[in-house]
């Protein structure tokens, strides 16, 4: 018996505002407080030096 999957309402991007099902944690300096980026933004984001990776949300979630 696998485990149960619970669903919750997507999210949309604080960059993009694109409604994602799984988002990105990060935190950047220059940013200051944690944003939920999608996949494409989280790596505009990753070449900045104070990037910091704060864990992955997810639309999805395994109980």
């Amino acid at each position: 018996m696998g485990k149960a999957q619970r669903s919750r309402e997507p999210r949309e991007c604080s960059q993009c505002k694109l409604e994602q099902s799984v988002l990105y944690r990060v935190k950047t300096q220059a940013q200051g407080d944690w944003l939920f980026l999608c996949s494409d933004c989280q790596k505009h984001c990753k070449q900045l030096p104070d990037y910091q990776y704060g864990g992955t949300w997810k639309q999805k979630k395994r109980n």
